[in-house]
């Protein structure tokens, strides 16, 4: 995630909060010098809120499903590309069975 003020000067240092539906926090970090925070693999719990917050007034908040629309989407993230690299595993392994495993004996 990228944030930053309004004259395009990344929020380096801005506190990050997320919180859950209940409105418990489950994190509390820092953007970097950049302005960047990258949201941890290990987090247990689907976060409801983000909250980006700067010791001068500063706040943004965003739910976190708008976030996930948001965000840049990965090659794999696409459906299609999954569905076509499985059905070449499936028609390449049945291929690798039928020419290797299933030999005619002659």
């Amino acid at each position: 995630m990228y944030a930053s003020y309004s004259d395009h000067t990344p929020a380096s240092g801005a506190e990050v909060v997320l919180v859950d539906a209940n409105g418990v926090i489950i994190l509390q970090d820092k953007m970097d010098e950049k302005g960047i925070w990258k949201l941890p693999e290990n987090l247990e719990t689907i976060p409801h809120l983000i909250i980006v917050d700067d010791s001068g007034g500063h706040r943004a908040m965003i739910i976190w499903e708008e976030f996930l629309k948001e965000r840049p989407k990965g090659l794999f993230d696409i459906l299609s590309i999954r569905v076509v690299i499985g059905v070449m595993f499936i028609i390449g392994g049945g291929y690798a069975i039928q020419r290797f495993l299933l030999k005619k004996k002659t």
